[in-house]
């Protein structure tokens, strides 16, 4: 059996848009994936902190060196609080 010409082109571009969607379908999935990663860690990021600024805890020279040791990776603060110092920090506002 004979295909036209015609019947030829008409699949052949059939197949190019289905693969063509495919793609772009693909695309579209992993770039709205990432976004709502990222708002939904933004989200998680924000509803603890408010948590924990609602909250007070004990200002102690342990928890001043967790804090230290854990904000060390990512630069901030960029000296080292002890009691004294926030306190000194505290009553100079």
């Amino acid at each position: 059996m004979r295909v036209s010409i015609r019947l030829r082109t008409i699949i052949a571009l059939n197949a190019f848009v289905i693969g063509l969607a495919v793609v772009l379908g693909w695309i579209a999935q992993d770039a709205a994936g990432q976004v709502v990663e990222e708002r939904f860690v933004t989200e998680m990021v924000n509803s603890a902190s408010a948590f924990l600024r609602g909250k007070t805890f004990p200002r102690s020279d342990a928890m001043m060196r967790s804090l230290r040791s854990c904000s060390t990776r990512s630069g901030w603060p960029p000296t080292a609080w002890t009691r004294t110092s926030w306190a000194a920090a505290w009553a100079s506002r």
